[in-house]
């Protein structure tokens, strides 16, 4: 009985308690490595819902996680680093032609403003080492200073000559985008963007209609 109880005592005080962040590895397979979950949609069983957003999913599994895009089919399996990536066999029909994505992300790049919010409300900050348009259109004090300081690399096509960072070579793992590009592509005339970015901080804003 002695015996059993310490067992049981040594392995409370290894149990995984916060999900890995930081670039941090799991060492041990068999343990759930994705503590913190989605509270949303406790109905269901294996799959769970998302809390403020709609046309996506994410279903847990111990050392990885599968987030569907509902509306476009797309299937992103996320694995623990520090453990072997599930095999095809593993994996439900659906997610069999998923992107396997190894996390935490270190190093990410974003084509869109509307993720830089939400990168420093997680405190990955740093791990954004491109932004793939131009820095005027970015208005967080603490970014533009990064990309100053040479931090973070943008893209900027139309400058001469065209500046394409090289995300390979930055270490760039995932690359988050959306089509607001392309929409916006088709409207011109709506184009809003931050006074130039060697003031230290955003002072207005201009715009062309």
């Amino acid at each position: 009985m002695t015996r059993i109880l310490l067992a049981l005592i040594a392995a409370s005080a290894k149990a995984i308690t916060d999900n890995f962040v930081d670039g941090q590895c799991a060492t041990n397979d068999g343990e759930d490595h994705f503590p913190h979950k989605s509270e949303a949609g406790a109905q269901f069983t294996d799959v769970i819902s998302a809390d403020y957003s709609l046309l996506w999913e994410v279903q847990y599994e111990d050392d990885y996680k599968i987030v569907k895009n509902t509306k476009t089919g797309d299937v992103h399996i996320l694995h623990q680093c520090g453990l072997n990536a599930p095999s095809n066999e593993d994996l439900p029909a659906y997610a069999k032609d998923g992107t396997m994505v190894e996390v935490p992300l270190t190093k990410i790049a974003t084509t869109s403003t509307t993720y830089l919010a939400f990168l420093e409300m997680l405190g990955e900050r740093k791990a954004l080492k491109s932004y793939q348009s131009s820095f005027q259109y970015v208005s967080s004090p603490c970014l533009r200073k990064m990309h100053r300081d040479g931090l973070i690399e943008e893209k900027d096509a139309f400058a001469d000559p065209p500046v394409i960072p090289d995300l390979e070579a930055l270490g760039v793992q995932a690359t988050f985008a959306s089509s607001f590009g392309a929409r916006a592509a088709s409207e011109p005339s709506r184009r809003w963007r931050m006074t130039s970015t060697n003031t230290q901080a955003p002072t207005s804003t201009s715009s062309s209609r």
